[in-house]
């Protein structure tokens, strides 16, 4: 089972593939760009969210971001409270994304639906992306805890 480091060093590392990929695949730099970010955010937007204590991409954002960090641990700690440590909840690839991703998307969700604004097309598509990079990162998180579930 790897820890935080590692997990971060392979999103790092996934990203330039999965960027030259998307590109390749789409031919479109800007949609490699956005599954490479993606793939990036999978540091900080880790299956170990779940952990009620301090992680490393806690710790990350804290040292790299004093406040943000601390309100960033603030708000995921219900979901830490919600979810056991690798619940298949959290660390199952796809659907544990999914669920990270509607929390993280609740409170713009909401205030876009409340004032009835429409999201343009290409910010959907941008998004579509960007969650495909973040379940890019997810799937080797998973790999590299050795497939719990």
């Amino acid at each position: 089972m790897a820890d935080g480091k590692v997990h971060a060093q392979d999103s790092r590392v996934l990203a330039v593939a999965a960027g030259v990929g998307g590109t390749l695949v789409f031919q479109n730099f800007v949609a490699g760009a956005f599954i490479a970010l993606g793939t990036l955010s999978g540091i900080y937007i880790t299956p170990d969210l779940d952990v009620d204590g301090w992680i490393h991409s806690k710790r990350a954002i804290v040292n790299a971001h004093a406040v943000f960090g601390y309100l960033w641990f603030g708000f995921w700690f219900p979901y830490s409270r919600a979810i056991k440590h690798r619940h298949w909840l959290s660390h199952a690839p796809i659907v544990s994304t999914l669920i990270r991703v509607a929390y993280l998307g609740a409170i713009p969700f909401a205030v876009l639906y409340v004032t009835k604004t429409a999201v343009p097309d290409i910010a959907q598509d941008a998004f579509v992306l960007w969650v495909t990079g973040l379940m890019v990162s997810d799937v080797a998180h998973w790999a590299r805890d050795g497939f719990p579930i």
